[in-house]
C-alpha cells in the first residue's frame, strides 16, 4: 500500500486538500479511502508509543495543513494548534485522546508539551520516516517507575495464572531476551509467549545499562 501511495503523491495531496477544506461536503470514495487509511495509521502509531498520532489526527481534521509549519501545545486542560486553542467538541476529543495515550504508558494526567515542525502526507504513509519512527516526546520523569510497576504487575498476574509461584509470598521475576525466570527457575518454553506479549505491550520500557540487559523484580 505504501509504495502505491508514494507513487501517486500528487494525487494523494490533491485529494487530501479536498478532504481537509471541504468538510461540509460528503466524502467521495477516494477521499473516504484516504481518511480511513489515515485513521488506521493514527491507531497504529498509538500502539507503537508514538505521540505523533495526534499530528495525524490534526491533519485529518484540517487543523494542520500537510507541508506547512505547525506548532502544537498541550497540557492537562488546554490544547493549541498554531497558537489557537481548540474549541468544543474538538477540545474534549483531543484531550481525551492524548490523556488515553499517556494512560497506556502509566501516566494518569497529560504532560506539558510544545512541538513545532512540519508534516508531509507522504511522511505519514512512510513507516521509516522520522514522523512515524519518533517516540521522543518524553513521558513524565516518573513514568519509568510507573511503567515498571505496571509491567511487572502484569508479569506477576501471569505467574499466578500459570501457578509458577505463590504470589501471596516473595516472588523474584527476571525477564531477559525472551526468557523468563521465576524464583531462579527458568519458565518452560511453551509458557513464555504470554510473557513476551506483555513485554511487547510495554516495549518503551527497556533495561538500562545497569540492568545488564535484563529486567528484575522482587515482590517481598
Amino acid at each position: 500500500m505504501k509504495n502505491h501511495l508514494k507513487a501517486t503523491n500528487t494525487k494523494i495531496f490533491f485529494v487530501a486538500c479536498l478532504m481537509l477544506f471541504n468538510h461540509g461536503k460528503a466524502l467521495s470514495q477516494p477521499e473516504a479511502a484516504l481518511y480511513s487509511d489515515l485513521k488506521d495509521i493514527s491507531r497504529l502509531m498509538v500502539a507503537e508509543d508514538n505521540p505523533n498520532f495526534i499530528l495525524v489526527d490534526a491533519v485529518i481534521d484540517g487543523l494542520i495543513k500537510p507541508g506547512s509549519h505547525y506548532t502544537i501545545e498541550y497540557k492537562p486542560q488546554v490544547i493549541k494548534i498554531n497558537d489557537k486553542e481548540l474549541v468544543e467538541p474538538l477540545k474534549d476529543q483531543y484531550i481525551a485522546s492524548i490523556k488515553g495515550f499517556y494512560a497506556i504508558w502509566g501516566n494518569d494526567i497529560i504532560p506539558n508539551i510544545t512541538k513545532t515542525g512540519s508534516i508531509r502526507l507522504e511522511d505519514i504513509f512512510d513507516s521509516t520516516s522520522s514522523i512515524r519512527r519518533e517516540n521522543g516526546w518524553k513521558h513524565f520523569t516518573d513514568s519509568s517507575e510507573k511503567s515498571r510497576k505496571k509491567f511487572f504487575g502484569d508479569l506477576l498476574s501471569q505467574v499466578a495464572h500459570d501457578h509458577l509461584a505463590d504470589t501471596s509470598g516473595p516472588v523474584h521475576i527476571i525477564y531477559k531476551q525472551g526468557n523468563v525466570f521465576v524464583n531462579d527457575r527458568k519458565v518452560k518454553k511453551h509458557l513464555v509467549e504470554p510473557y513476551n506479549e506483555i513485554a511487547e505491550k510495554y516495549a518503551h520500557y527497556k533495561p538500562s545499562k545497569t540492568d545488564k540487559g535484563e529486567l528484575s523484580y522482587f515482590k517481598h
